[in-house]
């Protein structure tokens, strides 16, 4: 009969150790989420860090790449430069074998 007596007690304190294991669960649950947006967060921002470093590296090549290739033109116009008088040089040679046959 006693337990029948503090039955409604039992109850209620049934109720409040669900209420709080409900509010625990869902406390729980915030954190975990908290820390899987947190954890998505530093996972973007390491891909974008990632992302960054690449562009700096080819921007680095390509700087490179423009400097070979001026470097590479400045050399043709060099042999080009040189080119002309040989040219006429050669003609100028042409020529002697010409008159001396």
């Amino acid at each position: 009969m006693q337990n029948f007596d503090d039955a409604p007690k039992n109850i209620r304190a049934l109720q409040r150790e669900i209420s709080q294991l409900k509010n625990e669960y869902k406390s729980d649950i915030g954190q975990v989420k908290l820390e899987n947006r947190l954890s998505a967060k530093q996972e973007i921002e390491q891909r974008i860090n990632f992302k960054q470093e690449a562009i700096h590296s080819l921007e680095k090549s390509k700087e490179i790449a423009s400097e070979d290739i001026k470097s590479c033109h400045e050399y043709i116009s060099w042999l080009e430069a040189k080119k002309t008088p040989l040219i006429a040089k050669m003609d100028e040679l042409k020529s002697q074998i010409k008159q001396d046959s």
